[in-house]
């Protein structure tokens, strides 16, 4: 059997990441497991987009609504990358479920 990497297979997951969700923040590592054919790392990753808030900078706002402005502008994303056993090479990515 071959040698199980997968903080190699993390690094590469997060690598990917940077490339297509540059605005990602606060990355997490949800899961990681191999497929049941052996041929896939599934890496899940966690990151939050943080959407522009205008309102949060608005002193005539109560502070209870800047809270909740803020708040409502964050949104935390699942995603489970695909990276052959094999060669380490990205297969692409998924929405977790």
């Amino acid at each position: 059997m071959k040698e199980i990497d997968f903080q190699k297979a993390i690094n590469i997951a997060k690598d990917e990441l940077k490339k297509i969700q540059r605005d990602a923040h606060n990355v997490n590592i949800e899961q990681a497991i191999i497929s049941n054919d052996e041929k896939l790392y599934e890496i899940t990753l966690s990151y939050e987009i943080i959407s522009k808030d205008n309102l949060s900078s608005n002193e005539k706002l109560p502070t209870n609504l800047q809270s909740l402005s803020m708040l409502l502008g964050r949104r935390k994303i699942y995603k489970t990358f695909l990276i052959n056993t094999s060669d380490y090479k990205f297969r692409g990515f998924k929405f977790f479920k």
